[in-house]
Order: structure tokens, then sequence, then C-alpha cells
């Protein structure tokens, strides 16, 4: 007769199970989270004569226009913003610009569709870029401003150099105006908040793959966050939203983070 207890604990089922579970993770934030956009709703009041809705796109990271992009385009549809305002990393690579194009092409907003750069388009260079933009009726700002309406000005930063052109971005906007700053890396507000009353950004992806108790495997990699993860911020009477993005970089998976694109509705005071 055996006195033997059966084991309670085996370490080769402990990691055989772990693996299976690992794959089942990698799978859905492959092919489900990673396809699937959360639409988030915010409302401010803002010194306006009427409403204007904004949809925030940011790390749009296209490789080539497919189901995101697809998706984008039918929040366009349903929510029918006055302005479209992407904050960076459209790219994944030199061939993202095709589909970048495409996308742009498609994007319809009464008050235009305005872009800025992030680190990705100035990592890779391509010298038809501004023809690009033109050629799709969307609107490039490098350290430029534009009066959208009555008195709101949009500011637009390329933060990818390392002296941000502030003052050329700046120059002849009105200082009793609502000042819309549009720059990828949101770890630029800390400093700067004072030039804006409402900044929109993204470069974090929110995280991208946030492990419970553990990382933010890909915020972890990323420089220009600082404690600007997601969601709302706010220094005195400057307010700043960063978005999770669209898109993906370093790895195709998002885990317990989707993609989001945010819809932001000025009121009148």
């Amino acid at each position: 007769m055996s006195t033997n207890s059966p084991k309670l604990f085996s370490f080769k089922k402990t990691i055989k199970y772990f693996t299976i579970f690992l794959f089942i993770c990698v799978l859905y934030g492959h092919f489900i989270e990673r396809n699937w956009i959360e639409v988030t709703h915010h409302k401010l009041k803002a010194p306006l004569k009427k409403t204007l809705k904004i949809m925030h796109l940011t790390d749009l990271h296209i490789d080539e226009f497919g189901v995101r992009e697809e998706k984008v385009l039918s929040i366009m549809d349903i929510e029918k913003p006055d302005l479209i305002l992407i904050s960076g990393d459209s790219i994944q690579n030199t061939k993202s610009y095709v589909g970048l194009k495409e996308l742009l092409l498609k994007l319809k907003a009464p008050l235009g569709v305005w872009s800025v750069r992030g680190n990705w388009e100035n990592r890779i260079k391509n010298s038809n870029e501004i023809k690009l933009y033109q050629e799709t009726g969307a609107q490039l700002l490098i350290n430029e401003n534009r009066q959208l309406i009555d008195n709101v000005w949009l500011i637009g930063l390329d933060i990818g150099n390392r002296k941000p052109g502030i003052k050329d971005a700046q120059r002849g906007v009105p200082s009793n105006t609502f000042k819309i700053g549009l720059f990828h890396a949101p770890a630029f507000f800390e400093k700067n908040y004072k030039n804006f009353d409402l900044v929109l950004a993204g470069h974090s992806h929110g995280g991208q793959i946030r492990i419970p108790f553990l990382i933010d495997l890909v915020l972890d990699l990323k420089k220009g966050v600082g404690v600007f993860i997601e969601g709302w911020f706010q220094k005195e009477n400057s307010k700043m939203y960063v978005s999770r993005g669209v898109g993906t970089s370093t790895l195709p998976i998002r885990f317990l983070c989707r993609p989001e694109v945010a819809i932001i509705q000025l009121e009148p005071l």
C-alpha cells in the first residue's frame, strides 16, 4: 500500500497552463481588442457662440488601409464632427503614406481635417509629405496656427524637434481667444500649459499592453509621456486630453487597453 500523497503542485503543468493562457491572451489582443475601437464622449464649456464637435484621432500607425481605418470612417459618419484633429504618429513605415493618403481622402468635416507630426513622421521622412496633405485636402500644421471660427484658434506643434517652435506657432494669435493646442507628446504640456486653453495629445497609447500589477509594456518604451498616460489633465485653467489612440506600435497587440476615438464637444458657456 502506497503512502505517497498526491502532488498538489506540478511545475510542468503550471508552465503548460500558463503558456496556453498567454497564447489565448495574445490571440485576443491581436485579433479582437486591437480592432475593438472605443468611442469616448466628452463635453466642455468654452467661450463659443455655438457648439463645436471635435473628433480626435491619434497614433493611427497605419500600415495599410484596413479594418481599423474603415471603423474610423464609420465613427465619423455616425458622429458627424465639425472638426477632425489628428495628433501625430499617423504612419508605421515609408509605405504607410499610401494607406494614410487613402484615409485622409475619405475623412471629411466642415471645418477641415488638421494634423501634426509625431515621432514616427520625424523619424521616417517623406519628401512628398506636404504634397500628400495638399492632395487630400487635409492640413498639416508645422509650428503654425489657423483661425477655425470666431475666437477659436488651432495651434499645431511639431514637437519631434528638440526645440519646438512655440513662438512661431503662436505668432499672430490674439491673446483673448480660445486656443486649442494640437501636439503629439503630452509631457510638453507640463511647462507649456499656459499657452493653451485645450490640448489634444497622444503618444502613450494608454500603455497599449497593460499587465495588471506589473507594467504598461509599450508605455515603458516611450519618452515624452511622463504622468500623462491617458484621459483628462488640468493645470490652472488649461485642460489636456490624452487619447489611447487607434493603432499599435512595437507589438501588434492591445491588452486591457482598447483603441480609442475621442469625441470632444465644446459647448457655449
